[in-house]
């Protein structure tokens, strides 16, 4: 039997300024795995590619594939091991991992 995929609500555990996420809903089967989503679905406009957590950094991989680390990922959300991960359900069948379900944003 496989382990059912959950839905785990990402808090942000420090204090939150303006442009920055601050929550997150996300599809995933672990914990750890639910930590190292970025918080937003598919590809981020603001970065021009798909932002994902690799080497200890948020990194974005650019549409002509090639990958770099961009300062500003880390002004919008946080380090993994900063978030409060909470087990809050089982997900449907119509989401995969790695899905994002809703965020918050505190535009400025």
């Amino acid at each position: 039997m496989t382990e059912p995929l959950k839905l785990w609500l990402l808090s942000r555990t420090d204090e939150v300024w303006y442009d920055n996420f601050v929550n997150a809903v996300v599809a995933a089967f672990t914990e750890e795995e639910a930590r190292h989503i970025w918080p937003t679905k598919n590809k981020d406009r603001n970065f021009n590619g798909v932002i994902f957590w690799h080497d200890g950094a948020w990194t974005v991989r650019h549409d002509d594939g090639s990958i770099s680390v961009d300062k500003r990922c880390g002004d919008e959300w946080v380090h993994p091991d900063t978030l409060k991960v909470t087990l809050v359900g089982i997900a449907n069948d119509h989401l995969s991992a790695g899905d994002v379900i809703c965020a918050q944003y505190d535009a400025g």
